[in-house]
């Protein structure tokens, strides 16, 4: 479970991704070298080496369109027995509020609807599909086990990324798996929080 700080290291992580965007955009994001870069960034983020570039890789990725949104998801999948807070998983999932990807949202949807999986993969799963849904804010993973409303931190007017877009039913999909949840896990609470909190915000958007 994140201290104290985890809201500063939430937004830190999402100005971080946003900040690189304009320096990337100002290479030309159809060059040869961006390409063979994206696909190493990829690498990096799926395979973990080399570590000391994982920054580099993690700030790269939402600009790199259907092949950042095939990479973030592989990388997610690879959290799927996850029982605790992990720095790394939360990387990871930071930048799912920054591109919005069908490759990511399945491999959400999947990790969240699987019984089988650990139980922060699946309450970071539900974070996942929260940000896929929406636009320009974040969230603590904290503020999706608490009993009062999800605090939202905005992370300015910044154009979200897209690499495939999600399918039309979507939102329909991701509201099925939280209501799943709620009616047949009644006896893991921090889920059934998650996946309340989950519902509750996809319903008033």
């Amino acid at each position: 479970m994140p201290d104290r700080t985890s809201v500063s290291l939430v937004v830190a992580v999402v100005v971080t991704c946003l900040s690189a965007q304009p320096a990337f955009g100002q290479a030309n994001l159809d060059s040869v070298k961006h390409r063979h870069d994206c696909r190493l960034a990829g690498q990096i983020v799926t395979l973990g080496q080399p570590a000391n570039r994982r920054d580099w890789a993690l700030r790269l990725l939402p600009t790199c369109g259907p092949v950042g949104g095939s990479s973030i998801a592989k990388a997610f999948g690879s959290f799927r027995s996850t029982e605790t807070w992990d720095q790394r998983l939360e990387d990871i999932v930071m930048l799912t509020s920054v591109l919005h990807d069908a490759r990511i949202f399945d491999a959400a949807a999947q990790v969240a609807a699987d019984r089988s999986a650990g139980k922060a993969a699946r309450i970071q799963a539900l974070r996942v599909l929260f940000f896929q849904l929406g636009t320009s804010y974040a969230d603590p993973y904290e503020s999706f086990l608490a009993a009062n409303e999800i605090t939202y931190i905005p992370i300015g007017d910044y154009p979200l990324s897209v690499g495939t877009p999600l399918p039309p039913d979507a939102a329909n999909r991701a509201a099925e798996i939280a209501w799943s949840i709620i009616l047949s896990e009644p006896g893991d609470a921090d889920l059934c929080t998650a996946a309340r909190k989950f519902a509750s915000a996809a319903r008033r958007r």
